[in-house]
């Protein structure tokens, strides 16, 4: 089932992920997601317009993607679609 996480998911996993990210001294972090932009980019608030661009904070670029499942199960985000090739 796919569902959005619930707020205490999402801050119980935030340490590890700044860890990680940390640790691989990450350059570029490919955002899959609305939830996954707001918690690692609070204040990007415009998904769609941000999705596809290139976000740089400090020595990280970020790249927001939509998440694959809309991708896959829905015939308006197909890859052939204008509004996913296009980016």
């Amino acid at each position: 089932m796919n569902r959005d996480p619930m707020p205490n998911e999402a801050e119980a996993c935030s340490p590890y992920l700044k860890q990680q990210l940390e640790l691989v001294q990450t350059k570029v972090v490919l955002i899959l997601g609305r939830h996954a932009l707001e918690r690692l980019m609070p204040g990007q608030d415009r998904y769609r317009a941000s999705t596809g661009s290139l976000i740089r904070r400090g020595d990280i670029a970020y790249v927001p993607l939509y998440h694959p499942p809309p991708l896959c199960t829905t015939a308006r985000w197909s890859p052939t679609s204008s509004t996913t090739s296009t980016r």
